[in-house]
């Protein structure tokens, strides 16, 4: 049996419905450890400083934004403010037309599956109505400690989680500079292509 990422709570109009989240991807069940190789003993990493070349440890350690090359240090109690992944949130932003969200901005998939007996009903409502309506609810959650932007939807099977990216974390295909566009085909290259 396989176990899930995370568990999270969607509410629905008035009503919490539990949920379990699976990845769809099994290439989050292998881990590789880095190990010492003459004892097999897995090895800490250590955190050496580029200017002075010294380990420095956890304690003088901070978290920090790189702003066009300045430094911006996020603050410990800010940091320690943000919530753990157990017992996540699905905050339902607004529902939307499955046709309005663009395959660009997809990242992870999970598969949503009730979390008890309580939860079967009302999962089995919501992901009716999602598929026959074709739509999905935009959610914001946060898992390992990071936030997340995400659409819930129903599948044939139940209702699944597809992580989205933000709007900021996008390149345009433009910003690559790759010509494309404006090169000349002949009417053989065009017969080509259409095949």
């Amino acid at each position: 049996m396989y176990r899930a990422s995370f568990h999270a709570t969607m509410r629905v109009g008035s009503i919490p419905i539990g949920l379990k989240a699976y990845p769809a991807s099994g290439l989050d069940e292998i881990e590789l450890r880095t190990l010492h190789r003459s004892c097999l003993t897995p090895v800490s990493q250590e955190y050496r400083c580029l200017s002075c070349d010294q380990v420095v440890p956890k304690e003088e350690q901070c978290k920090a934004i790189d702003r066009e090359g300045r430094w911006v240090v996020v603050s410990d109690e800010l940091d320690q403010l943000r919530p753990e992944t157990n017992g996540a949130q699905l905050s339902i932003r607004h529902a939307v037309r499955l046709e309005q969200i663009q395959s660009d901005w997809f990242s992870k998939l999970y598969y949503l599956a009730p979390d008890d007996a309580v939860a079967v009903r009302p999962y089995a409502v919501v992901s009716h109505a999602l598929r026959a309506e074709a739509a999905g609810f935009v959610v914001t959650f946060v898992s390992r400690r990071r936030n997340h932007l995400g659409i819930v939807y129903a599948g044939t099977d139940g209702l699944r989680l597809r992580t989205l990216l933000y709007a900021n974390t996008l390149r345009a295909f433009g910003d690559y500079g790759i010509p494309i566009h404006g090169t000349p085909l002949s009417q053989g290259e065009t017969r080509l292509a259409r095949r």
